[in-house]
């Protein structure tokens, strides 16, 4: 090979090797400068940082005392300062409720610490960031005031103030959860007692308006409580939810068995209602049996769910204390549903709000009169109300037995001759 040749190859060489050289020392000083410019700007962060957690410790320290704000007021003429300044007074408003949440101070204290801020001279934007978190002090307030109060009625039996109490009770309470459990806990004893109530408000007010605010509080804390939702269906058919109680009461109160001393297949047949007050209505009950007459019996019913049969004199004497009487008949279908039944007597009770529904109640107690003295009649008889006594029956009853027997015996005996 020639010398010119090898002496050219290694110059092209060394080129390739200096230019990766100097490519490789570009390199280095281009990774410097990055360096150099993250370390600077982390450098401005870190003192930015240092800057930030410095004067909010010096604003915080400052919101404690009395004029703290105008002390730190420099800071707002600064790019951000403002923001800063309202940021840190968010943070002390906002840490001093969780405090009182987690009972590290009391309302006094929580108090005085809203009072210092409110006392200085607030900017508008400082005046609207305490006046939301003001706003926010009184729901824990009365949130902890209400868990206390509702444990306190509750341990009294005062379930409806109970209940009141702990729906004040709001999810960012440390005690919300217990609040809670405490709710579903008396459930059933909140149910009762608003029904108890409001019998008690409306026979000693005769305030429906109430009432029937009372069963509206009730459903909108417990929206998919069946029970709740009948006597509000109630309220919306009828204009008073414990309608609902006296319907519920005499249909599960009436029997369509046993209701006739001499027969024991006995099914009603027909139901008169007369409405005496609001927490009050007496039935009349007819029941068909397989020999006539009817037999018929009387209740009472209360809005608070008390239940009385009624002799046919104490009947008759309810309706002579008063001059007219509301009164609709319903054509009673043993067969119906316990639902279907009880859809039917609210129905008709709220016909009784008809003013066509009133009738002189004189005509009532003379059909009430009547009907006693036949089944009178019947037991007095010992028969059905027909003139044929009943041992007169069995006797009869008794012989075609025999009778039947006897025909038989003479087949059997006929088959084998």
């Amino acid at each position: 090979m020639d010398i010119n040749e090898v002496r050219k190859k290694e110059e092209e060489r060394l080129k390739k090797v200096n230019k990766y050289h100097e490519t490789e020392k570009q390199d280095q000083k281009r990774k410097k400068r990055v360096v150099k410019i993250i370390s600077f700007i982390l450098a401005v962060l870190g003192i930015l940082v240092l800057f930030v957690f410095g004067a909010s410790v010096y604003i915080q320290n400052k919101l404690h005392v009395e004029e703290g704000i105008d002390k730190v007021s420099f800071l707002c003429r600064i790019p951000g300062g403002t923001k800063l300044v309202d940021q840190n007074i968010a943070f002390y408003l906002n840490s001093t409720l969780s405090e009182y949440n987690n009972d590290k101070i009391n309302e006094r204290e929580l108090d005085s610490k809203f009072s210092i801020l409110e006392r200085q001279n607030l900017t508008e934007g400082e005046l609207q960031i305490f006046s939301s978190y003001k706003e926010k002090k009184e729901l824990y307030i009365a949130s902890k005031e209400g868990f206390i109060l509702g444990k306190e009625y509750e341990a009294s039996a005062e379930y409806i103030y109970a209940m009141d109490e702990y729906q004040k009770v709001i999810k960012e309470d440390t005690n919300y959860s217990k609040a809670s459990g405490q709710i579903a806990d008396i459930k059933n004893e909140y149910i009762n007692a608003v029904i108890q109530t409001a019998y008690e408000e409306l026979t000693a007010n005769n305030n429906l308006e109430y009432v029937c605010d009372l069963f509206n509080k009730a459903t909108n804390y417990f929206p998919e409580n069946s029970e709740l939702l009948a006597y509000k269906n109630a309220e919306e058919i009828t204009g008073n939810p414990l309608l609902y109680n006296i319907a519920k009461t005499f249909c599960d109160k009436l029997k369509k068995a046993e209701k006739d001393e001499n027969h024991t297949e006995a099914e009603c047949t027909e139901v008169t209602l007369y409405k005496i007050s609001d927490t009050c209505v007496i039935y009349s009950t007819a029941f068909h049996t397989q020999y006539p007459p009817a037999c018929y019996f009387y209740y009472q019913v209360y809005a608070n769910g008390d239940f009385e049969e009624l002799s046919a004199e104490d009947f008759q004497n309810i309706l002579k204390s008063i001059k007219r009487v509301p009164q609709t008949t319903i054509n009673w279908d043993e067969e119906l549903e316990k639902n279907e039944k009880l859809d039917l007597v609210i129905a008709q009770m709220a016909a009784l709000n008809d003013s066509s529904s009133e009738k002189i109640s004189t005509s009532a107690i003379n059909e009430i009169k009547n009907n006693d003295n036949a089944m009178q009649e019947r037991i007095e008889n010992g028969n059905s109300g027909t003139g044929v006594n009943t041992l007169l029956v069995v006797l009869a009853e008794g012989a075609a037995v025999l009778f039947g027997l006897w025909i038989m015996i003479k087949m059997i005996t006929s088959v084998f001759q």
